[in-house]
Formats: structure tokens, C-alpha cells, sequence
């Protein structure tokens, strides 16, 4: 048992010096008792929290019966009354779980999730404190195999050391207790802290290069030269929580520069504040890149009366009096916080009283914490003029709130600077970094440091995108584009503050203001610099935007275009395209090949702004992917896929309910962009053809026609819907639909596409077993009529009923793929005949369909799989007709 490991140490330990005492004579026996006690508490903790080796990802509940050890069930009362508090509520969870039923894997109750999360804040927080001065404890005999000194991290020409990289620490059991006496051991155990406690987890460490700096020669060439490493932390178990152990810059006289070394938040001598004006003005005078231009947009903007901000001079409500002068936005979280119903927000009421000066100056003392903290530090940035939302919007105005949600990629993407408040999970909690010591705000957050030698402090660190994808804020969909659109962000998150721009990051913890280019491992990862790739990969931006965004958190589920609607524009005018429900129009045969990760709901729908089942934004409580086994293959060349394997000509209904093409060639230009020829879309009316093209039968989207497609309909259509039943009336190619406002990107299209391709019929059967408690999809086989496997989809468990009706359920084919992947079809997938595996693009991208819930002649997409294509020609029959298994057919999808 880990319990009495852990007390064998402690006895053991008891004559040894307690971690982070000078010497054992500083103690008295009572507090050696207490001391060993508390630790003794730890022990049983964590035992408790390692129970089944919890993981959040895929919870699982069983009862267990409650901890029995002499240590931690006697009747004396410890002397820490707070610990006396934690391990009554410890026993009573464990007598709780005795309540819970055995069985298979359950969803826990977010009561439990909750429970167990303190419970593991609590060993957390009991276990001692690092030791960052005095006398250093000697490292374990396998921390000494890393042979540490300054030169492992600091790189100088003078000392050049040669690092064996690569090596096991150990487990969480044998690390955790090597961890009493180890200081390296310490900071390996806090680095583990990820919500998952498995004792037999394995630690690898690894040499990372780290900081780089970009120098002249004498010749007068450019180069990049090393100055820091770091020792990269990793749990085999869960390599998405990697840590980095980096050396603190010493303040003594010491050779290297202190460039990309730990700082230690006690050795900044000035507020924050003034660290983050330092930041600003150095990435305003060094970073041409974050400098761009203003666009015609933002003076578009800047003319409109219903775009305000706020005056801080003068402290009132003004228009942005030219569109060179400065301002600054503020993206935070509203919260649901107790002073809500004395928040204040501008309305048609007071505008004109907000708009006198010292306005604002009047209701401040109303205004939550964050905002007015930005107040003050905008002020001390010397920036005139602030965008704050609820301020700035008449929000008893729905056309007014439309207009501006309508242009954040303005706002924010012309912003010379962003605050992005992440602190807490409303806007009551303020800037923390700006009040370490305020007793409205929680105390600035630990470092983790040790000395693990006389010259040598090491501290733990994690990158800055750890911090912000744990925070309240980070999950909003709103400000996801507010951040990827803005060119310079400070970020306040857990009490830390980062400034990120388009060319490099600074943070409090590492020394990192270099007026030179300058390069280190924090911007791996950064939403700026994914930024950068906007140019060159638009589509993988795409498709991983969606990944991200569907993720976030919407408090009104309508405002789930909206709040894409800035970065979609940005990305779909780099591809050349516009926005139809979130897809862009330039790629929508690719765009269409999303898949929930998880069981979806469908996103309720109302009026105008109703949300299709074939977008991602009409499903929600489910994160949108472009899996590998769609886009992979394909992905190599989207251009040529897009010219050579699809064939429907996208139609879909307007404000007025024609049918206007999707994409129409005619009303694009071709564009000689900085895209890469593979990365492009459908062609434009003035594109160039291919030798091969110009020979060949065009169909509407400029796409070669195949023989086997010259004589099927393809835009003639006679189909109605309710609400527009005397016909079809087509927008004619290159005339733009009536109902379409540009500046809001076809928000008035309606939700059907309506146009032809192959239909069939065929059988579903679930493949293996199945968790009926479990949210994961669920892997159909897909069967013709001899019960033949022809295809794979993933469907949600609701279909588990719907599978064996017998009665068959309707395919569409919507585009061609080379091949299915192994977790797609199985072992059966390589026993199929010889000459099909060996065939180029013989298989369908599929949408299963069913009805839709409102209208009778309109079909909705169910899911998105693979059919071989001569499956088709083994389909069910059609009618009873048993010579007739396929059908060219005319399909309004909703």
C-alpha cells in the first residue's frame, strides 16, 4: 500500500531535516509531530484521489470501501484544526462512495467531479513548499545522473556542454517518495498536477533547445545562435501536460545574458503595468509585422453612428475620432456573478448622459472590476481611447447589437492593443497581477522553485497556453475570435500576465524583451503565431478553427455565427471565398466533411437564422473535426480533388427563397495570392486552364465533366417547399442574389442546399460491443442487400434502435475518396477483391439521411461515412424494381 510507504518515509524521515528548515534545532518536537502528521495526511489523500487511477477524460465510478489506516483513523484530534476540517470531508466522501452502484462505466455527477478535483487541490496544497534559499538538499542518486550546472541550461561559447538527452526519472510512487529529501524530485511531482493521479505513471526528461537570437556577422549576414536549454518534463501517460524546468537567473555576476531565464516574480521591482508599457512600446517600435496598415474597413467603421468608444481624457462615450489615432479593446468573460443585477450597461436611456464628460466617471463605481482595472491600465499605456462592449453597444437595441457583433474582426483586428482578462470566471475578478496584494483579489499565484545547488535554482514552468486553456475565459466562444484577430494581446490568467503579438510573447516568469528578433519554445504554440500560417495553409487553419471554436461555451445559442463571424471572414477571404453557414463557398465539398467527436444535439432553430444539419453550426454539446480518415488522402492536393473527385453543383435558397449557386465563378476574381496552387478552390470565371481542361466539357463550377455525368440533370429543379410552393425560380450565374448583404456574409441565405447526386438504400449493423452509458460515437457497418459489408459511419447511439428496422436507410454519395482506413472498416476491408483495393478513388464520401423535423420534402444529414462505389450497384432496390439499385436524384437538404 502506497499509505504505508509513504508513513515508512515519514518515520524514517522524522530524524532527517523537514523540507524548507534550516536546520533540525530550529524545530520543536511538537511541530516535527504536526509536520509528520500533515504528511501522513498527504499519504492518505492521495491514495484516496489515485483510487482506479481517475481520469476526468473517461470518469468511472465503483464503490470502494473506505481507508483504514492507523495513521489516519485515530481518535486524537490534530492540531491543525483546517487539516482536522479536510479529513472529516475525506472520510465523508469515502463513505459516500460505499452509496455508489457497481456496474459499468458511469458519467459522474458534476457533484463528484467537483469532490474529486478539491480533493486533489488538497494534496495539492499540503505538500511542503519548495526550497529556494539556504542550504541545498542533495539530489537523489538519479537526479545525479543529470549531471546539472548552470552550463546545462545556459549556452555560452566558453562552455560547451554536451548533454545526453532522453532518460527515465521513474514513477509517480518512486518519485513522490524520493521527493522528501530531492528537490529536483519536487518539482517533477508538482509538475504532475493534471487531474489525473496514477501512481504507476512513468516521467521522461528530455534536453530541449530553448531561447534564440538572431545576430549579425561581420559579413553582414543574418543567424539564429543558441542561448538557453530546457529540461522538458513529460508523463508518458499524458503528453499533452508537458512541463519545462528552466534555470533562474541568478542576479550575481554571471557570464550569459538573462535572455530566455526563469524570473522570479518577488525580483520585478516595477508593477506590472509598467513591465506590460515596456512590452507594448518595444513590439510598436521592433515589430513591423504587428504594425499593418489601416484597412478601408475600419474607416468604413469609424463613419458609422453606431460605432462608439470610450474617451478616457474625458471620460465619456465618443465616436473614434480618426482612424489613426489608438485605442484598445477588452475581451473578458460577463459571469454570472451576484452583481449582476446591479451591472451596468449603456442603454437608449442614458447614452446621452455617458456621452457628457466625466460621464463614465459617474457610474465607474458601478462598473465590475475588470473593467475598470482596464480603465486605468489603458490610461497608464498612454492609449487615449477604449472599446469595452457593454459600453460601447446600446444593448436594448437588437439592430444595434447585431451591427457591431457584425464587424469584431474590425474592432478587434485594428485594436492596437487587446487586454484579455482570463482571471476567474467573471468580471468581478479584475486584473489580479495588477493588486498582488489586495485583499479583494486571491493572492498572486506560486512559483515552483528549488535550489538544487549553491549557484543553481531551478524553476517549473508551464507554457502560457496551459494556464489559458484552463481559464473561464478561454471557453467562451466570443472571445476566441476576439483573440486570434487582434495583433497584440496582454493576457491576464491566473494571476500571471503575457503580452503575445504576431512576432514573439513576453512573460513575467522568463526574461524575454529583446529589441533583436528573438525566439524561444513559449510561441510554439501561440494563437498569434498559428496566425502566420493564415497566408500559406488557410485550409489547415480552417479546419482546425473549427475544431477550436466548437469547443467554446455560447450563453445564446443564435450567436453561433456570430461569434465566428470575424475570423471566418478573415480565413475565407484568404481563400478566395465567402462564408454560407460557416463553410467557406470556395472549398464547400471539403468543408463538408465534418464529424462530431462525441454524441451531438441538434441546435435549436427559429425564423431566419435557423442553422442546417450539413454545417457544423446547426449541431451543438459536440466538438467539430476534419477527421484524417477524410481529409488525409486528400489533403496532399485539395485543388486538384476539388477539380477532379466531386461533382454536385451546389445550390441553396436565399432571403427570397431562389436558388443562387454556392459558388459562382463569375463573381470571383482569380487571385495570384501567396496560397499555394494546391491549397486553392474551385475555379473563377478568369482562371487559367490546364491543357486537359480546355479539351473537355466544363460543368458550372468550371469542373472537367465526366462522360458518365454529361447526360444526368444537374441545376434543373422542381422541388418545392411550403412557404414557396408555385415553383423554382434560379438566380442567373454572375448576377448576385437580391436578398444577399455582403457586409454580413449571405446571413440571409436560408438553410437548404437543394441539387442532384446518387442516392441508395442500405442496412446498418452496429459493430461490436456497445457502452450504453457512454457518449462516444458508435462504428456501423454498412450493408448491402446481401448483407455485404460495403461501408463504415459513425453514428450517435440513438441509431442503435434504428439500425435493424429492415426497412434500409438513405445514402447520398457527395464526393470520391482513394480508400477507407483500417479503423474504418476492419479486418473485412483486406479480403475484399483484389482489382478493388488495387483501384484509385473507389470509394464515396457519404451523408446518411433522414427527415427532417419540420418539413416533409426536405431531407436532413444524419452522419458522414464511406460506401465502396460499386456498393451502390448492390444497394436494396428501389420500388421493389430489383433491376434498379441506385438513383440519380434531385436532393433538398436541411
Amino acid at each position: 500500500m502506497f499509505v504505508d510507504e509513504v508513513d515508512a518515509l515519514l518515520q524514517s524521515g522524522i530524524q532527517q531535516r523537514p523540507v524548507g528548515v534550516q536546520t533540525q534545532s530550529d524545530l520543536s518536537e511538537d511541530h516535527l509531530t504536526e509536520t509528520a502528521g500533515q504528511l501522513r495526511s498527504i499519504s492518505a489523500l492521495v491514495h484516496r484521489a489515485a483510487t482506479d487511477e481517475y481520469d476526468f477524460t473517461q470518469p468511472r465510478l465503483e464503490a470502494r470501501p473506505p481507508i483504514t489506516n492507523a495513521s489516519s483513523t485515530t481518535n486524537d484530534q490534530p492540531r491543525n484544526p483546517v487539516l482536522a476540517k479536510r479529513k472529516s470531508e475525506t472520510a465523508q466522501l469515502s463513505s459516500n462512495s460505499e452509496r455508489i452502484r457497481k456496474g459499468p462505466r458511469q458519467k459522474p455527477s458534476l457533484r463528484d467531479v467537483v469532490k474529486r478535483w478539491i480533493l486533489i487541490d488538497r494534496v495539492r496544497r499540503l505538500w511542503p513548499e519548495g526550497q529556494r534559499d539556504g542550504v541545498p538538499q542533495p539530489l537523489c542518486e538519479i537526479c545525479q545522473t543529470l549531471d546539472l550546472d548552470v552550463h546545462s541550461f545556459a549556452i555560452s561559447s566558453k562552455h560547451v556542454k554536451r548533454l545526453r538527452s532522453g532518460r527515465t526519472m521513474g514513477t509517480l510512487r518512486q518519485i513522490w517518495g524520493r521527493s522528501v529529501k530531492c528537490p529536483l524530485c519536487r518539482l517533477f511531482v508538482k509538475s504532475r498536477w493534471t487531474g489525473i493521479l496514477n501512481l504507476e505513471a512513468v516521467c521522461d526528461v528530455k534536453w530541449l533547445l530553448d531561447g534564440r537570437k538572431k545576430v549579425m556577422t561581420a559579413e553582414g549576414d543574418e543567424l539564429m545562435i543558441n542561448l538557453t536549454r530546457r529540461l522538458s518534463v513529460v508523463w508518458l501517460d499524458d503528453f499533452d501536460n508537458e512541463a519545462h524546468i528552466v534555470l533562474v537567473y541568478p542576479n550575481l555576476t554571471f557570464g550569459p545574458q538573462p535572455l530566455f531565464l526563469g524570473r522570479l516574480l518577488t525580483s520585478i521591482e516595477v508593477p506590472s503595468a509598467h513591465l506590460v508599457k515596456e512590452w507594448y512600446q518595444l513590439c510598436k517600435s521592433r515589430h513591423p509585422d504587428c504594425n499593418v496598415s489601416t484597412s478601408s474597413s475600419l474607416r468604413n467603421l469609424q463613419l458609422e453612428s453606431y460605432f462608439g468608444v470610450i474617451d478616457l481624457e474625458c471620460m465619456k462615450l465618443s465616436a473614434l475620432p480618426d482612424v489613426d489615432i489608438e485605442y484598445a479593446a477588452l475581451s473578458y468573460t460577463w459571469g454570472l456573478s451576484s452583481s449582476d443585477v446591479t451591472r451596468f450597461y449603456t442603454t437608449i436611456g442614458n447614452v446621452e448622459t455617458l456621452k457628457k464628460t466625466n460621464g463614465i466617471r459617474e457610474i465607474e463605481h458601478r462598473l465590475p472590476n475588470t473593467i475598470r482595472d482596464t480603465i486605468h491600465l489603458v490610461k497608464e499605456l498612454g492609449i487615449r481611447y477604449l472599446w469595452v462592449d457593454s459600453l460601447c453597444i446600446l444593448w436594448d437595441n437588437d439592430e444595434i447589437r447585431r451591427l457591431n457583433s457584425d464587424h469584431m474582426d474590425t474592432i478587434y483586428g485594428h485594436a492596437a492593443l487587446t487586454i484579455c482578462a482570463a482571471d476567474g470566471g467573471d468580471a468581478d475578478c479584475g486584473l489580479v497581477a495588477l493588486h498582488p496584494t489586495e485583499s479583494r483579489y486571491q493572492p498572486r499565484t506560486e512559483q515552483h522553485v528549488e535550489k538544487v545547488k549553491d549557484d543553481l535554482r531551478l524553476m517549473l514552468v508551464y507554457p502560457y497556453e496551459h494556464y489559458i486553456s484552463r481559464s473561464s475565459w478561454n471557453m467562451r466562444a466570443w472571445t476566441f475570435q476576439e483573440r486570434l484577430l487582434s495583433k497584440r494581446c496582454v493576457v491576464f490568467v491566473d494571476g500571471r500576465v503575457y503580452f503575445e503579438c504576431r512576432s514573439t510573447m513576453f512573460s513575467e516568469q522568463i526574461f524575454g524583451e529583446s529589441p533583436e528578433s528573438a525566439w524561444y519554445l513559449d510561441l510554439l504554440n501561440g494563437s498569434l503565431q498559428q496566425y502566420k500560417k493564415l497566408s500559406d495553409q488557410p485550409v489547415e487553419v480552417y479546419t482546425e478553427t473549427v475544431k477550436l471554436y466548437t469547443s467554446r461555451e455560447l450563453t445564446v445559442e443564435d450567436d453561433i455565427l456570430a461569434a465566428f463571424n470575424g475570423i471566418g471572414k478573415e480565413i475565407c477571404g484568404k481563400l478566395n471565398g465567402e462564408q454560407v453557414f460557416g463553410l467557406p463557398s470556395s472549398h464547400f465539398d471539403y468543408a463538408l466533411l465534418w464529424q462530431p467527436d462525441r454524441s451531438p444535439e441538434r441546435r435549436a432553430t427559429k425564423g431566419r437564422l435557423s442553422f442546417p444539419s450539413w454545417s457544423w453550426c446547426g449541431w451543438k454539446d459536440a466538438r467539430m473535426v476534419y477527421s484524417r480518415d477524410f481529409v488525409e488522402d486528400i489533403s496532399g492536393n485539395v485543388n486538384e480533388w476539388l477539380l477532379s473527385h466531386t461533382w454536385i453543383i451546389w445550390y441553396i435558397r436565399d432571403g427570397q427563397g431562389n436558388l443562387r449557386l454556392v459558388w459562382d465563378p463569375a463573381l470571383h476574381e482569380h487571385k495570384a495570392t501567396s496560397v499555394a496552387g494546391r491549397w486553392r478552390g474551385y475555379r473563377c470565371q478568369d482562371s487559367p486552364l490546364q491543357d486537359y481542361d480546355a479539351r473537355s466539357d466544363l460543368d458550372t463550377y468550371l469542373r472537367p465533366v465526366e462522360d458518365r455525368m454529361k447526360q444526368r440533370a444537374s441545376n434543373e429543379f422542381k422541388k418545392t417547399i411550403p412557404k414557396y410552393p408555385f415553383g423554382v425560380r434560379m438566380v442567373p450565374p454572375g448576377k448576385p442574389s437580391i436578398s444577399v448583404d455582403h457586409r454580413f456574409d449571405r446571413l440571409g441565405d436560408q438553410r437548404f442546399l437543394q441539387f442532384w447526386t446518387w442516392s441508395a438504400r442500405f442496412h446498418l449493423e452496429a459493430d461490436g460491443d456497445i457502452d450504453e452509458d457512454s457518449e462516444e460515437l458508435i462504428r456501423f457497418s454498412i450493408l448491402d442487400s446481401n448483407y455485404s459489408h460495403v461501408g463504415s459511419i459513425l453514428l450517435d447511439r440513438s441509431w442503435i434502435g434504428k439500425a435493424d428496422s429492415g426497412q434500409g436507410h438513405d445514402f447520398i454519395a457527395i464526393s470520391e475518396s482513394k480508400s477507407f482506413s483500417e479503423d474504418e472498416m476492419g479486418e473485412w476491408n483486406f479480403v475484399e477483391p483484389v482489382q478493388q483495393s488495387k483501384a484509385r478513388w473507389y470509394v464515396y464520401n457519404v451523408l446518411l439521411l433522414e427527415g427532417d423535423d419540420e418539413i416533409k420534402s426536405v431531407s436532413r444529414r444524419a452522419g458522414l461515412g464511406k460506401i465502396y462505389k460499386n456498393g451502390f450497384d448492390t444497394a436494396m432496390p428501389i420500388f421493389d424494381d430489383d433491376r434498379k439499385r441506385k438513383e440519380w436524384k434531385e436532393i433538398i437538404l436541411g
